[in-house]
């Protein structure tokens, strides 16, 4: 069932009475966000209405089926069906701000998902959702960062064979090891990593690669300021869109063009075969 199709089948449901659908909706909202939590495939049915256990038993547990139940109860109340949902391009918007933000920022749009667990829980499962490619734009990296979506991988994730990252000419040293420690964590797991930065200009010196993206299999796709680093999945105020369809295609067909003006960088890890994830991620 995809996301249009269930926010359909929850505004049917929810139209008939929607003024006492209001804590059917929390509850599901609550349980659809203690199965992400757990990392569980499908939600606890206790205390929903039979005929929304038997509609969410055709439905897997994503980031995006969080905000459907509200976006359903308010159409079903104004009587008016959002026809965006029939053709999904965006997902969802995800944030990040300080902790000490959180719950003080509310937001009215329910494909607003304003925490920072939410994006992290997003690109960690769109890493581990791709099959055949995943490709990486990403300019600052950090230990801390790739540690926090580590937190995410469930033991059976798997990896496309091939993992291609386009990043800037790195001279941080912070920077470096926080690539090379993602490195050394998804070779571990089996995938062909290759690290792409820009050519010299002909003018001389380097274009910075500023732009933060993940697109897995041409189909799913991030876009968004936040960098893969501690303060970009939790210190900073950033935001982002979760998007799929044709847009995505677009968006990956402009970095792969783009690939003539980069070159492979032999990374610390290529000189240092001995390197594993265990040097970085130390308990």
């Amino acid at each position: 069932m995809t996301p249009g199709e269930l926010y359909k089948a929850l505004y049917n449901y929810f139209a008939v009475t929607p003024a006492k659908q209001l804590q059917v909706v929390r509850r599901l909202t609550a349980a659809i966000d203690a199965a992400l939590a757990a990392d569980a495939s499908r939600i606890n049915p206790a205390g929903l209405p039979e005929a929304i256990v038997l509609l969410m038993a055709s439905v897997p547990v994503q980031p995006s089926s969080l905000s459907i139940p509200w976006q359903a109860y308010r159409s079903a109340q104004a009587r008016y069906i959002d026809k965006w949902l029939y053709t999904p391009q965006l997902d969802v918007i995800l944030a990040t701000a300080p902790p000490d933000y959180q719950g003080a920022v509310p937001t009215s749009w329910n494909k607003m998902q304003p925490n920072s667990g939410s994006l992290l829980s997003y690109l960690s499962g769109l890493m581990f959702s791709a099959q055949r490619r995943l490709l990486i734009i990403n300019p600052y990296w950090s230990v801390e960062g790739v540690k926090k979506l580590r937190i995410f991988q469930r033991a059976d994730a798997m990896l496309p064979p091939q993992i291609t990252i386009m990043t800037s000419v790195l001279s941080n040293e912070h920077s470096n090891r926080g690539l090379d420690s993602f490195i050394a964590w998804m070779t571990e797991v089996g995938a062909e990593v290759t690290v792409l930065v820009p050519k010299e200009l002909n003018g001389g010196g380097y274009p910075l690669v500023h732009a933060k993206v993940m697109i897995a299999d041409g189909e799913r796709a991030y876009l968004g300021s936040a960098n893969i680093s501690e303060n970009g999945f939790q210190h900073s105020i950033e935001a982002g869109v979760a998007i799929q369809g044709s847009a995505v295609k677009g968006l990956e067909e402009w970095f792969i063009n783009m690939q003539n003006y980069f070159v492979a960088l032999v990374s610390k890890l290529a000189v240092m075969p001995g390197l594993r994830s265990k040097d970085f991620f130390q308990s």
